[in-house]
């Protein structure tokens, strides 16, 4: 717990006016922690793809696909192009919230935990670890109430395995976002089930061995892209799998294609009303997101455990 929060504590006990929220700021092993309830969320920020903002309502503004430039002789005409489309997209930010309650007799009479700051702390985990969730699952329904997936959108580059992924089945999604619409990915999100096939396809190939820093000195795995760039790979437990868990996925990111936008980053609400003897606070965020190009990521679903040939199969 850093000073800032240690001083907000103390002006809740001391004090009748606090402030209604503060922005929760921890040290680096603190934040090394957040990495790991949230990795998603941490690399886009990392890369630059979180933003503040002042408004509830906010305009993202996504780009379909269009021409690419041309070599013309010295006094020949400007070639015909098409204006790029932007559609303006407005969304209201979505309120994700996780409430405290401490007695103050549990607070007051513990000498070697400090149950309020503990609770702070979860709470701050979860709420990072919500959104980072609805980042790769979120519906965008009203009975949902958060915002939709970036990796759910209609226009996002889709594949099934149907079997356990392939080193065929990465490179040929790498390819469709990179030459035919002019993507340049620099994240891998999967989980745990599927980082361990990618380890064995790395063995003979060597092609998921080096590590990169995605901040905080939080080292990943990487992955040789067709186009010789090192991918960073990020194993996170929130990406969506079905049938029961059976099948798993792995989502290609152009991270420049990811807008994370912030009305209040996770806060301490503070002055809650109460009418008990205990603590009663928050910890809330004023979020939402959208894949402004969902043409430059890609899907592989469907991803299970290696398909054994059935007895018989196979040539005689």
């Amino acid at each position: 717990m850093n000073n800032n929060m240690e001083q907000l504590r103390k002006a809740v006990e001391s004090t009748d006016y606090v402030a209604d929220a503060m922005a929760i700021t921890y040290d680096d092993e603190i934040m090394m922690k957040t990495f790991q309830y949230s990795p998603f969320l941490q690399a886009l920020e990392n890369k630059g793809r979180c933003y503040d903002v002042d408004t509830a309502n906010v305009a993202f503004f996504k780009e379909a696909p269009t021409n690419a430039a041309s070599f013309i002789n010295e006094t020949e005409n400007i070639p015909d192009f098409a204006v790029t489309t932007y559609t303006e997209v407005a969304q209201r930010m979505k309120t994700v919230a996780e409430g405290i309650t401490i007695s103050r007799m549990a607070q007051m009479g513990t000498d070697k935990t400090d149950l309020l700051e503990r609770e702070i702390q979860r709470a701050y985990f979860q709420v990072n670890s919500l959104i980072d969730e609805t980042l790769l699952t979120g519906t965008g329904t009203t009975a949902a109430k958060n915002f939709k997936a970036v990796i759910a959108d209609s226009a996002v580059n889709t594949a099934s395995a149907n079997d356990a992924i392939t080193e065929d089945a990465i490179d040929d999604m790498l390819s469709t976002i990179i030459d035919n619409n002019g993507g340049r990915p620099d994240l891998i999100v999967t989980d745990n089930f599927v980082a361990k096939q990618l380890k064995k396809i790395a063995a003979p190939y060597r092609r998921y061995n080096d590590q990169v820093d995605i901040g905080l000195g939080f080292r990943v795995s990487t992955y040789e892209s067709p186009d010789g760039s090192a991918i960073p790979i990020v194993v996170d437990k929130n990406m969506p799998t079905a049938n029961s868990g059976a099948k798993h996925s792995l989502a290609i990111i152009d991270s420049a294609a990811i807008e994370v936008k912030y009305l209040m980053r996770p806060s301490l609400i503070s002055d809650l009303p109460a009418s008990n003897l205990a603590y009663n606070q928050c910890v809330a965020s004023f979020v939402t997101a959208m894949n402004v190009a969902p043409h430059k990521c890609g899907v592989i679903d469907s991803i299970t455990a290696p398909v054994t040939a059935t007895a018989g199969s196979g040539s005689s």
